[in-house]
């Protein structure tokens, strides 16, 4: 009996060893299948990111080709705003012109009713 006394307590301290062994191989595989769900998750998140920054990247070249169109549509509003003065400043040097030929006709058709008038005059005096 002491012989399998001694055996069944030497098997029992190979159980409970093989026991340990096991939990720590089950919380092994715990701790590496927490690993991998992390590691699906951070996938999973870089991939998102990815995602989030090409989005972004093509909302910047929209952006800026909006941007280089509002540039070229700004310059091409800055050419006609110049062309409009420029016209501007010939109509009112026209406008100048044609005021100071008219004051001189108005001199003019005095200068001619005047020399009428005096025509007249003479014709109705003695």
């Amino acid at each position: 009996f002491e012989e399998l006394r001694r055996v069944a307590e030497e098997n029992e301290r190979e159980k409970k060893a093989l026991e340990a062994k096991l939990e720590k191989v089950i919380n092994g595989n715990k701790m590496v299948e927490r690993h991998e769900r992390d590691h699906a998750a951070l996938q999973n998140e870089l991939l998102q990111s990815i995602s989030r920054l090409q989005d972004a990247e093509r909302l910047n070249a929209a952006s800026q080709a909006f941007i280089q169109d509002l540039e070229r549509q700004g310059q091409s509003a800055r050419r006609a705003l110049e062309q409009r003065e420029e016209a501007l400043e010939r109509v009112q040097q026209t406008q100048g012109e044609l005021e100071s030929r008219n004051l001189q006709l108005q001199a003019r058709v005095r200068e001619l009713e005047a020399a009428a008038a005096a025509s007249e005059l003479e014709r109705e005096l003695p």
